[in-house]
């Protein structure tokens, strides 16, 4: 069974299959194979220092090596918030109802998107497609895969379809180059005085 998004808006939930809009499947893409002398494509390794072994590509992914030299598995780290706290992994958004709400646009210009989804609804609330429709733009929390902090979820609706922003908050605020007042500095007058020299003791 596929997972799905599912967000409930007003006590209402809607359900939506989605795919990752990327430029490869929009535009194409290009690859360089290197190939050895009988036209084979040859696959990348790594020789780690004692040269041993060869590892395959993605073979050091999942594995962290400590001050000591030894190896340990990436599940067995542990995340730390800014107070010092350990901080409790989040299961998958994906298949699980999570609640949802309508914000202002300004809350996408807030955000460093990552990823875009496209939608497709499999069961969606009436209430819910007819915001959509209006150009409401829905927030809600999004974990694709288990971890330490859910980023946020952008749905809205344009003339090509159903899409899904992903992003995080960016911290910034936005400026203007319009002034809306001028405050003028007079500069005290210099009293020249100060500033004679008589060349003649040099």
């Amino acid at each position: 069974m596929a997972r799905e998004i599912v967000i409930s808006l007003g006590g209402k939930a809607s359900r939506f299959n989605f795919s990752k809009v990327s430029r490869q499947k929009m535009y194409g893409m290009k690859k360089t194979v290197v190939v050895d002398g009988d036209g084979e494509a040859c696959d990348r390794g790594l020789i780690p220092m004692d040269g041993d072994v060869v590892i395959p590509k993605g073979g050091t992914s999942t594995i962290y090596i400590d001050d000591d030299f030894q190896m340990f598995s990436r599940k067995d780290l542990d995340m730390f918030g800014a107070d010092g706290e350990k901080l409790e992994i989040r299961p998958s958004t994906l298949g699980e109802e999570q609640e949802a709400r309508a914000v202002d646009p300004q809350q996408i210009l807030d955000h460093s998107i990552s990823s875009v989804y496209a939608l497709t609804p499999s069961e969606i609330d009436d209430g819910t497609s007819r915001k959509l429709k209006e150009g409401g733009i829905l927030e809600t929390a999004f974990n694709y895969y288990a971890g330490y902090s859910p980023s946020t979820l952008f749905i809205m609706e344009s003339p090509e379809g159903l899409f899904g922003l992903v992003g995080e908050p960016t911290g910034f605020e936005y400026c203007s180059q319009d002034v809306t007042e001028t405050v003028m500095v007079e500069e005290a007058d210099e009293d020249d005085d100060d500033f004679d020299m008589d060349f003649g003791m040099l």
